[in-house]
């Protein structure tokens, strides 16, 4: 829904969108009064008449509770649909809760058509042989074996995948609850379970929200020369309390593996996140804890202690030690974002300390997307006792509405190892292409694996991509400022035409301010900031629009809204700064006051005197 829908009836009644019913009872009872086409002489009357309905429809619809909640999420078009809510005996608040129901039940359909089902497909591809020189050959006559070059098609043909893995989930909902927070969507998998802790999220408190579902996730991999190993959970998340969520996820086929993990919020600043992995009754459970607690206004420290596979006498010692135990400190640091209410990570640092693997990692946001740049560039590095020391950059930008395509580029200091990956995602939809392009330094994989790449992108990027998003940023303005012209010209002419109705009605109630020694409307006008005389179009005389709003000797503007709203004001063409010069008498003494374009204001105030 267009949010304009939504904001014409207030702006028929010059009231903000969150104006009260007081407001709208009184904005109402003014305008009809100024309006009504018996106060207006023939000439004018169906123009009054035509104002006057505008005016009587918006106060309809804007004084019924059940009306005015509709209206407020579908605009006019919802008022013309049957919402089948108006039972005898229901209140004003019984009416809301229904239609919000209904709200939230098409958007969950909305958001379940979109990001319900999720699917993640991974292919590993050995291309070491592209750089292979030499390969060892067997002498025909058996005298020992020699070396001989590979031809390029001999290169090509030597390589091969390493392993895939496809994995892909659905939810069912089971129940909603209007109060509790929104779970986190972690899918339960067969191999790591190191990705399923997240901190909790407050961005989504008091949404309807699902408080329980169902998921289903199967997997499937495969390494070259072994069996496909196959795997399906059923996973069940619910969230009985608005600090505290759990799930539970069983595995449906051999061997069989129950999953037990809880996210407690102790406050708004700490949380902790058991984790318990049962496989069987042979050996012991596996445990995770994790410890997370904001210090800093955008850091947050987290521990995480895994016991790995262990044993208690006699009890699990014939397992293999797959996975040891191994201790954990991370640290994350996010920043503001201009024009954005939600952080964006900076950097984040982690410390581990284990059995099998010990290591520290660093990873930072080197820039994030923007409408003007929509690449997001993350640059890392590792040293661990299993990979050696490790440099990394990530870089991805949207190649549509709703689809990502980025690029992974590793290298092994100092082996000069490259690895790098292709990762193309579309909502809940994930490819993965990690393809292992050589094992020791060598200047032709650098070359083609990251010179070129990196060359051709930048190319790329800046002599077609972004100019033609420039050009398409730039015709796009174009047909904004075209369209805001061409409603600002009916605006105007709308305007002008409530000035004329208005016009003889304001004098006279001025007059009569003027006769007690009220309040009297001199001079009004509302122009951009700093605007020349030069420039006509950039302000306009608003006295009559004005002196419309006294009442009683008291003049009220609210904020939060231009003041182009107000009946007889049309909106300036010009993205500057706006203002609103104000100048009148009370009591037969002059004030001057300028106003912001959306900040409010109350007259009389003795804060506006002119000093003589």
């Amino acid at each position: 829904m267009d949010e304009a829908d939504s904001w014409e009836l207030y702006l028929a009644l010059g009231l903000p969108k969150d104006a009260t019913s007081d407001q709208i009872k009184e904005s109402y009872y003014r305008l009809s009064r100024l309006f009504h086409p018996d106060r207006h002489t023939a000439d004018q009357k169906a123009a009054a008449e035509e104002k006057f309905q505008i005016i009587q429809h918006a106060y309809e619809v804007l004084s019924d509770p059940s009306k005015k909640e509709i209206y407020d999420n579908f605009g006019e078009q919802g008022l013309k649909t049957d919402w089948n809510v108006g039972f005898p005996g229901k209140s004003a608040e019984e009416l809301k809760n229904k239609i919000r129901e209904q709200i939230q039940e098409r958007d969950i359909h909305e958001i379940d058509s979109l990001v319900q089902s999720r699917s993640e497909t991974t292919i590993v591809v050995n291309m070491t042989p592209l750089f292979a020189r030499n390969i060892r050959v067997q002498n025909a006559l058996g005298l020992g074996a020699g070396t001989r070059m590979l031809t390029p098609y001999e290169r090509f043909s030597l390589i091969q995948w390493v392993s895939f893995q496809i994995k892909s989930s659905f939810s069912i909902p089971t129940s909603f609850s209007n109060d509790l927070k929104k779970p986190s969507f972690n899918s339960f998998s067969s191999g790591s379970f190191d990705d399923e802790f997240s901190a909790p999220s407050d961005e989504d408190e008091g949404n309807h929200k699902t408080s329980s579902r169902l998921s289903i996730v199967t997997e499937a991999s495969m390494r070259q020369n072994s069996k496909l190993q196959p795997s399906i959970f059923a996973v069940y998340h619910s969230q009985p309390s608005p600090n505290l969520s759990s799930e539970i996820g069983f595995s449906l086929l051999r061997p069989g593996l129950i999953t037990v993990k809880s996210v407690y919020a102790i406050n708004n600043q700490t949380f902790i996140v058991p984790l318990i992995q049962i496989s069987g009754l042979k050996r012991p459970p596996q445990a995770t804890v994790v410890i997370g607690r904001q210090i800093t206004r955008f850091g947050t420290l987290t521990a995480r202690w895994k016991t790995g596979v262990w044993s208690l006498g006699s009890w699990g010692i014939a397992s293999p030690r797959g996975a040891n135990s191994s201790f954990s400190l991370t640290w994350q640091q996010m920043k503001a974002i201009p024009n954005s209410l939600v952080p964006q990570l900076s950097w984040n640092a982690e410390v581990t300390a284990g059995l099998m693997y010990s290591g520290i990692a660093y990873n930072y946001n080197l820039k994030n997307a923007t409408e003007d740049s929509p690449y997001q560039i993350k640059l890392g590095t590792s040293m661990s006792t299993v990979g050696g020391l490790q440099v990394s950059g990530d870089t991805s930008r949207k190649v549509g509405r709703y689809s990502t395509f980025g690029v992974n580029i590793s290298v092994g200091v100092p082996t000069g190892s490259i690895t790098f990956s292709l990762n193309w995602s579309r909502l809940g939809q994930k490819i993965s292409l990690p393809i292992m392009w050589c094992s020791v330094f060598d200047r032709s994989a650098v070359f083609w694996g990251l010179v070129f790449p990196i060359t051709s992108i930048l190319g790329v990027e800046q002599f077609f991509l972004r100019p033609r998003r420039l050009s398409n940023q730039k015709r796009l303005r174009l047909l904004r400022l075209q369209k805001l012209k061409d409603s600002q010209e009916r605006k105007k002419v709308s305007a002008i035409r409530a000035v004329k109705l208005m016009k003889e009605i304001v004098e006279k109630k001025q007059k009569l301010e003027m006769e007690k020694g009220g309040l009297v409307i001199e001079y009004a006008e509302y122009r951009v900031v700093n605007c020349g005389a030069n420039e006509p179009d950039l302000k306009q005389d608003v006295t009559i629009s004005i002196a419309a709003l006294v009442e009683n000797s008291r003049l009220a503007i609210p904020s939060s809204v231009s003041k182009s709203s107000i009946i007889g004001i049309y909106p300036l063409f010009s993205d500057n700064e706006k203002e609103l010069e104000i100048v009148y008498t009370f009591h037969q003494q002059r004030h001057r006051v300028v106003l912001r374009d959306k900040q409010g204001v109350f007259l009389p105030s003795r804060e506006h005197k002119i000093l003589s």
